[in-house]
C-alpha cells in the first residue's frame, strides 16, 4: 500500500508542466531566429540588357524554373518555387549540425534576379535565393514537419549567376 496516493501523480503533473514549458521555450528560440537566406550574388556580363535578359530566361528554363514575374523596368525576373530533393537542399543551405542529421526531407527554391545596364555592353546582374526546407528539424521537440526558411550557402546563387553570365557571353 502507498502511504502518499497522491505524491505519483503530483510528480506527474510537475514532469508534464517542466516539459511542456521546455517544449514551448525551444520552439520560440527557433522561430525567433529565423534565418535571412536572401543574401545577393552578384557579376558583371559583357553584353547588353537585352542579351542577358534572354540569356537568363534560358538558363531558367533549361532547370525547369518557371518564370512567376518579368518587369522590364527595371529588369526583375522571379521564379516560383523549384523542388529541391534532399540532397539537393541538403547541399545548398548552412546548417549549425551535419546537414544530413537536419531532419529535411525536401525543400524549394525561388530565384529573384535583377538585371540593370552598366554601358553598351555591360549589365550588372543580382541574384537571390530564397530556400524553404521541409521536415522536423528538431525531433526532439515532437513538432509536426513544416516548412521553414533556411540560410542558402550560396551554392545556387553562384551555379544559376555562372550559367547566366555564360549564356550572355555565348550571344554577345
Amino acid at each position: 500500500m502507498n502511504p502518499h496516493p497522491m505524491s505519483f501523480a503530483k510528480i506527474r503533473i510537475a514532469f508534464l508542466v517542466v516539459w511542456s514549458a521546455f517544449t514551448l521555450f525551444s520552439a520560440g528560440a527557433c522561430l525567433a531566429q529565423a534565418p535571412d537566406s536572401a543574401k545577393s550574388v552578384t557579376g558583371l556580363a559583357q553584353a547588353s540588357l537585352t542579351t542577358t535578359w534572354e540569356a537568363a530566361k534560358k538558363v531558367l528554363a533549361s532547370r525547369g524554373d518557371t518564370l512567376l514575374v518579368q518587369d522590364e523596368s527595371p529588369v526583375t525576373i522571379m521564379t516560383k518555387p523549384h523542388p529541391l530533393d534532399k540532397a539537393a537542399l541538403l547541399s545548398s543551405f548552412t546548417s549549425t549540425t551535419k546537414p544530413e542529421e537536419s531532419g529535411y526531407t525536401n525543400g524549394t527554391c525561388e530565384l529573384a534576379i535583377n538585371l540593370s545596364e552598366k554601358g553598351a555592353e555591360k549589365t550588372f546582374v543580382e541574384l537571390k535565393a530564397k530556400i524553404m526546407a521541409y521536415g522536423t528539424p528538431n525531433k526532439g521537440l515532437m513538432r509536426a514537419p513544416a516548412w521553414e526558411q533556411v540560410p542558402s550557402n550560396g551554392k545556387i546563387e553562384r551555379e544559376v549567376l555562372k550559367a547566366i553570365l555564360g549564356e550572355a557571353k555565348k550571344h554577345k
